[in-house]
């Protein structure tokens, strides 16, 4: 996975995160719990990539109030990728992404 673009995107309407590794290409996946499905590329079975159901409503209040102890391991790998996105969507302006900063921030302080 160095150096390969990573391409997120978020279906407000269905509540999806899509994480890809480059590209979006086909691929089939393995659900790993909690909404979350690990992809892998059809031909080569190269990780590709992670879909979070349920974003939103699940994940991202686990993210916000990362002050409490995250009790799955797995989340530990993503916390990057969605620092990043909520970062990303802060830039763009997004009003929940800017106060999940700015909260981040006080809690540090």
């Amino acid at each position: 996975m160095k150096n390969k673009e990573l391409n997120i995107a978020y279906d407000e309407a269905a509540d999806v995160l899509y994480i890809s590794f480059g590209k979006p290409r086909p691929a089939f996946g393995t659900a790993v719990g909690d909404g979350q499905i690990i992809r892998y590329d059809q031909d080569t079975g190269e990780c590709c990539g992670v879909t979070i159901m349920y974003f939103k409503e699940l994940h991202l209040e686990r993210i916000i109030n990362m002050k409490n102890k995250i009790d799955y391991e797995h989340y530990y790998d993503c916390i990057p990728i969605l620092i990043e996105y909520i970062k990303q969507k802060a830039s763009e302006g997004d009003d929940e992404a800017i106060a999940t900063l700015k909260q981040w921030d006080s809690a540090r302080g």
